[in-house]
């Protein structure tokens, strides 16, 4: 999954404070290790928010739909609906407070219900269906600075009763912070691009031992930490060359399941 916060490609209000978005991507990764890690992605979302007038809040609506497919056999696909309520409070930073040189910064406050059902087609026994909830902080600014902090618990229940694990808890936290060039960059290197950091973090338990093969029935339990640094270099005026870094360390108490990475990556990003 391509790391970064994600712009809808197409807006539509309706002047009465209804506000429609979409989004669509296409992803694509190929390694140069070896041809079963290439894998193509593509995600459809789209999202309609509507006032509530007596409760100074809106309520949003989402729905969305997203493929996975590996060289190496991989097929995976999800469908997700969201619901929950926002609210806006132009003017405030982050924590409430307007500090210096912050006027004109608008922050979001969402929290709300997920549903999703996930479907791998190339092993049905691991598929499962996901409710949870989940919630976002998000605080723009006019100079194109932004920065958000989103979480979720739920609890992905399992399609088949032989599934290894069984049901499973995910729990997950996100940080992330958007530097417009000039405000991280001498003038020199203005034409550097806009700077975003991702933290993540993500738990998962599940609720029956993994398998007797492995440390005889233990329950498996994940940790997983991903760091990513970015530059986004602007080549016109709907497109983008994306330089990063990803750092990813995934601990578990079963062995099996415990990776350590670190790479770079290039990518281009147009929007229409």
């Amino acid at each position: 999954h391509r790391p970064g916060v994600h712009v809808p490609g197409m807006r539509h209000d309706n002047g009465g404070g209804v506000r429609y978005d979409a989004y669509a991507s296409v992803q694509a990764r190929y390694s140069a290790v070896g041809q079963a890690a290439d894998a193509q992605q593509v995600e459809l979302v789209g999202e309609r928010t509507a006032p509530l007038d007596a409760l100074r809040a809106a309520h949003y609506l989402t729905l969305g739909l997203n493929g996975f497919h590996t060289r190496g056999g991989v097929r995976y696909a999800a469908r997700s609906l969201a619901w929950g309520l926002e609210r806006a409070q132009p003017g405030a930073a982050a924590n409430g407070s307007v500090p210096q040189g912050a006027a004109g910064v608008s922050c979001r406050l969402r929290g709300g219900v997920e549903w999703q059902d996930r479907v791998v087609a190339s092993n049905t026994v691991l598929s499962g269906r996901y409710t949870g909830l989940q919630g976002q902080w998000r605080c723009a600014a006019p100079d194109g600075g932004l920065w958000q902090v989103s979480g979720q618990w739920g609890r992905e229940r399992a399609r088949d009763a032989s599934r290894p694990g069984g049901d499973q808890v995910q729990t997950g936290l996100r940080g992330t912070r958007l530097w417009p060039a000039r405000q991280w960059a001498p003038a020199a290197w203005v034409s550097a691009g806009d700077l975003q950091l991702d933290a993540e973090y993500s738990r998962s338990s599940d609720r029956v031992g993994y398998s007797p093969l492995l440390e005889s029935g233990r329950i498996r339990q994940v940790d997983r930490w991903a760091l990513r640094a970015e530059l986004q270099q602007r080549q016109g005026p709907n497109t983008q060359w994306l330089w990063g870094v990803e750092w990813l360390h995934q601990r578990s108490n079963l062995s099996l399941f415990s990776v350590r990475s670190v790479g770079p990556y290039v990518a281009l990003r147009a929007v229409w």
